[in-house]
């Protein structure tokens, strides 16, 4: 998994998680509150297993923001654009649009 991914799913779990303890107590409901932490918990193993360097494979600290150039082995991790739109980008740089002339 990518550690992009795993950031977006460790805040959005613990974003979720919250919300159904905050739900579960306020309708004092022991289980809505207890699958709420279990989610908010399962959110932050993944992180542990998943957010880490694609190259050294170190792991990241998960309470820090996510870095642009790996702390441990000083790789560039962030491109500004997806990898998509590169391709798209540098093809249509390449090869410009031709216009056919009539004869």
């Amino acid at each position: 998994m990518d550690y992009r991914i795993s950031e977006r799913a460790m805040v959005t779990s613990c974003a979720v998680g919250i919300l159904i303890v905050m739900l579960g107590n306020r309708r004092q409901s022991l289980m809505m509150s207890a699958v709420g932490a279990a989610v908010m918990v399962l959110g932050i193993l993944q992180a542990l297993v998943f957010y880490k360097c694609p190259h050294c494979k170190k792991r990241f600290k998960i309470g820090s923001r996510r870095p642009s150039v790996c702390p441990y082995c000083g790789a560039k991790l962030e491109d500004d654009q997806p990898a998509e739109q590169k391709t798209q980008t540098s093809t249509e740089q390449i090869e410009p649009p031709t216009e056919e002339k009539p004869e």
